[in-house]
């Protein structure tokens, strides 16, 4: 199949959506499938190049502003996009995020007979933590549901299926529309990458020894990367040379860095920034349990990335957390926001190694359920499906208008 792959921003800002997509996309290439991007054109940027092979497609953008001036929406015309979907012979377009250049594609591809189908990437929860306080006294979260979904759904309304990565996303849809179909497909791990590796050489290059917990993530409101580190005062009581090792990239740094020197903590706490693929899964390997304190996730690929690594995981039990529904028997829940539970457990795996190598085992067990070549099996018959779904339709005219179908009686089985 020719897949467009409809992303804003191609590299720019690091997240599971942006991951996701190039893994799958990767996957697709590799089984044989075409994919082009759409994404997002940066200052002097180049109007087409390609990344690993793959053609992408880069249009006028926008900064949007609060995303580490990072992320850019771009903005594609629908007329543009029908001339890339023409071009490229595009036979299925896929949504990543419910943009603008998202919404100009559904239309394209609407008139051009075109199966279109949608990811489920984003939550309202994850929206309002970034809203100024101001906002949030006016507007309560109950409230900007309704609206985030109404948007959500209007953007997605002419695809075919919403692809969902666990059955906590697929609820808080239905929730706001019966007549959306939804498909779940676990944006999954790749076991050739993450997987158990001896850590020395990442200790040795980083001078590192000691129990260590670890996050991988943005550092944005949502995570409460400052409930962990708040924590960390009470885990030395219990264990004085446990070190807590921070993965990730976003405005919120320096504040957390500020909150470890107030706490009397910052020589037990790295920063690393964004590491490379290699080393990132050597950090998993080296670290004695992953913590995702997050207000919100949709899934959490970091805990599966962490669990394939066989690593026990403690995550927060927020009601808005899917991540939470990984621990069973490989980790523990802690209360939301409460720095002091999180210690309790996070000691209780520092300090005790026949706990920790069960849970770390258990972890490795249950990671074997989310082998990321399952999901794009599943992806793939997504996308047949939807081709189904619209034979016999509207398809492109050589002058690139829409016919209409055939009638019912001359349309083949």
């Amino acid at each position: 199949m020719n897949i467009l792959m409809v992303g804003d921003s191609h590299t720019q800002l690091a997240g599971g959506s942006l991951f996701s997509m190039l893994r799958f996309a990767d996957l697709l290439k590799d089984a044989g499938h075409k994919v082009v991007f759409i994404a997002e054109r940066l200052p002097g940027g180049p109007g087409i190049d390609t990344y690993n092979g793959m053609r992408v497609y880069h249009f006028r953008s926008l900064l949007l502003p609060g995303m580490h001036n990072r992320y850019r929406l771009a903005l594609p015309s629908r007329r543009e996009i029908e001339e890339v979907i023409r071009k490229e012979k595009v036979e299925i377009v896929h949504l990543i995020m419910p943009t603008p250049a998202a919404n100009a594609a559904a239309n394209a591809a609407s008139r051009l007979g075109v199966p279109v189908v949608a990811h489920l990437h984003s939550q309202p929860e994850i929206v309002y933590p970034g809203l100024s306080r101001i906002v949030k006294r006016l507007i309560p979260l109950r409230v900007l549901r309704e609206p985030f979904y109404r948007y959500l759904l209007w953007v997605y309304r002419k695809v075919s299926v919403v692809i969902c990565p666990t059955r906590f996303a697929q609820k808080g849809l239905e929730r706001q529309s019966r007549k959306v179909r939804t498909a779940i497909i676990s944006n999954g791990v790749p076991f050739t990458v993450f997987r158990k590796r001896d850590p020395a050489p990442f200790l040795r290059k980083y001078g590192l020894h000691g129990p260590r917990l670890l996050f991988v993530g943005r550092f944005d409101p949502w995570k409460s990367v400052g409930t962990l580190v708040g924590a960390m005062p009470t885990i030395l009581e219990g264990c004085p040379d446990a070190h807590l090792d921070l993965v990730g990239v976003g405005q919120g740094r320096s504040k957390l860095e500020r909150l470890a020197e107030r706490l009397g903590v910052a020589s037990h706490v790295t920063f690393f920034g964004k590491l490379p693929l290699d080393d990132l899964v050597l950090a998993y390997n080296a670290c004695s349990a992953f913590v995702l304190p997050s207000f919100a996730e949709l899934e959490g690929m970091v805990v599966l990335e962490a669990m394939a690594c066989g690593k026990p995981i403690i995550i927060s039990d927020s009601t808005e957390n899917a991540s939470a529904q990984f621990v069973h028997g490989n980790g523990f829940l802690f209360r939301y926001g409460d720095p002091k539970n999180l210690a309790e457990k996070a000691v209780r795996i520092l300090t005790d190694g026949k706990l920790r190598a069960q849970m770390g085992a258990a972890s490795f067990r249950k990671s074997r359920l989310y082998d990321i070549r399952r999901s794009l099996t599943k992806l793939i018959e997504v996308y047949r499906k939807a081709k189904r779904g619209v034979a016999g339709a509207r398809r492109p005219s050589a002058s690139g208008g829409a016919r209409r179908s055939a009638p019912r009686r001359r349309q083949s089985a």
